[in-house]
């Protein structure tokens, strides 16, 4: 109703701007999750399946999203879901605009990526170039199976189930969650006292202009 009533976008094309969105931010992520595995050079196969696992059946699936939408309504998963074939039909329409949604999902991952690099550094933990790319990678699937608030106990544990390949410890990969979680929810209080602050600054105004 919000989107609607002020910048006049419908709640399909929200829906199918958030599902390209998500499209290209987990192919771009499994770009560099797998390269980053594929760099490693003293990777197992016992390290890479997990990673593997996850990254490679993703990647398929977006890139069939990506160049050939009418093959994924094919699909009996997805065929069967009148809103997600509705979807993916507005999103060929769309198609014009994936070069976009691309940046934007490189950009993205590589803030992810650096805000764990500074995290991980600031409780004294060193991580690979390649470990790093994997984890950014990894951390993107909570979006996807976000079960719980903020994906609590989701995101940790697919990472740990792919922390041999990123070379960080589990005791790590939990406080370093912790700390993201509590940043970003101190920065969300303060955005919404913000955006609370100013709306309602706009109404003063609005009521001092009505009764002059």
């Amino acid at each position: 109703f919000y989107l609607k009533k002020n910048h006049d976008i419908s709640y399909k094309n929200f829906t199918v701007i958030l599902a390209m969105n998500y499209i290209a931010l987990f192919f771009v992520s499994c770009i560099f999750g797998l390269a980053g595995l594929l760099l490693q050079p003293d990777r197992t196969v016992i390290q890479s399946l997990p990673v593997l696992f996850l990254l490679l059946p993703m990647l398929v699936m977006t890139s069939i999203l990506l160049v050939a939408p009418s093959v994924a309504r094919s699909i009996p998963i997805l065929n069967k879901n009148n809103r997600i074939l509705s979807v993916l039909k507005t999103t060929e329409n769309y198609r014009k605009y994936w070069k976009h949604f691309l940046q934007i999902a490189a950009l993205q991952y590589t803030l992810s990526a650096v805000i764990t690099y500074v995290l991980l550094g600031a409780i004294g933990v060193t991580v690979s170039v390649t470990g790093l790319l994997i984890y950014a990678a990894v951390a993107q699937f909570s979006i996807l199976i976000a079960l719980t608030p903020s994906a609590i106990g989701i995101k940790e544990g697919l990472l740990i189930a792919t922390q041999d390949a990123i070379g960080v410890s589990t005791n790590s990969i939990v406080l370093v969650a912790t700390i993201e979680r509590l940043v970003y929810f101190f920065l969300l209080a303060v955005l919404g006292i913000a955006l609370l602050a100013v709306a309602k600054q706009e109404k003063i105004k609005s009521f001092f202009q009505q009764i002059r």
